[in-house]
């Protein structure tokens, strides 16, 4: 027994010693051929004909090729050939995905003969068939945007649809036309352009409003005073849906709105349905609507 169990933890050392020993010359093997990568990429050209850097993917690449002996920049025959075969690969990984290459089924090794080869080729007509009348439908069908709902919110009667200029019955916002057409990335530009250009000379800010004002109170409000009003919006607190004690209101026409300028700017408006200001007046204030780039300006400067 004594003899056996002595053979064994030999035989386990000597294991032992034989792994650390391959470890170590698999290191050496690394660090070898890291010094080796090392001095070929000391080697290679850092800058193309133009002066442009290669990156460090094309560095690698002309060092492997001068370590095979050929020229470190490789021709443009060799470029193309690269490039079929990377895109061949592709193609052949993008058909096992889908299931096109048929893997070897055990068995079916033992058939042979015409009928095999022409079941292989009637496989492969019919899978280029299908390919063919993928690609054509995929050709033939273009994305189109589809909204199911229309948009709840009223379109006020003076809108003017950018897409189909009001042509399309009854009026509709742009997301609803038939005739409107998508162009991924346009906002982006409107976004550098937004604030930029002055808003329509019929449109006024209203403050001094009681919080009990209501859009509608408000639209009435001015349109006794000045002329007909095209809409009204009475601003709101989000939690509590009270007036913030403004408003914007747009006019049919300037005539009102410079109306709106010279009546209503200072006058004095009676809260006495405020339970919390009863018989107190409030004084309006009634500006014109600027753009977002000087009212950013007149803020910053107060």
């Amino acid at each position: 027994m004594k003899e056996k169990r002595k053979e064994k933890k030999r035989k386990r050392s000597e294991a032992e010693a034989s792994d650390e020993n391959s470890s170590i010359d698999d290191k050496e093997k690394r660090r070898a051929r890291r010094e080796e990568r090392k001095q070929w990429l000391e080697k290679v050209p850092k800058v193309d004909e133009h002066g442009i850097a290669y990156t460090k993917l094309q560095l690698r690449r002309m060092a492997k090729r001068m370590a095979r002996g050929l020229d470190p920049i490789e021709s443009e025959a060799e470029k193309q050939e690269r490039l079929k075969n990377e895109a061949e690969l592709r193609r052949q990984e993008q058909d096992e995905l889908e299931g096109i290459i048929r893997k070897p089924i055990p068995g079916d090794e033992e058939d042979s003969g015409p009928e095999a080869v022409d079941s292989d080729e009637e496989r492969e007509e019919s899978r280029d068939a299908e390919r063919n009348i993928t690609t054509a439908k995929h050709k033939s069908i273009e994305p189109q945007t589809v909204y199911k709902n229309k948009r709840k919110k009223e379109v006020p009667e003076d809108y003017v649809c950018s897409a189909c200029q009001n042509k399309h019955t009854p009026v509709h916002w742009i997301y609803d036309c038939p005739s409107k057409k998508t162009i991924r990335g346009t906002n982006q530009l409107s976004k550098k352009l937004r604030g930029l250009h002055n808003p329509s000379t019929t449109k006024v800010f209203v403050s001094g409003l009681p919080f009990s004002m209501t859009s509608k109170e408000l639209k009435d409000l001015f349109d006794k005073a000045c002329g007909p009003v095209a809409r009204a919006k009475a601003i709101t607190f989000p939690d509590s849906g009270r007036c913030k004690g403004q408003g914007i209101v747009t006019f049919q026409d300037e005539e009102s709105a410079r109306k709106a300028l010279t009546l209503m700017n200072g006058k004095q408006l009676d809260v006495s349905g405020d339970s919390k200001k009863v018989g107190k007046q409030l004084q309006l204030k009634v500006t014109k609507v600027l753009n977002r780039k000087v009212s950013k300006q007149q803020i910053a400067s107060n």
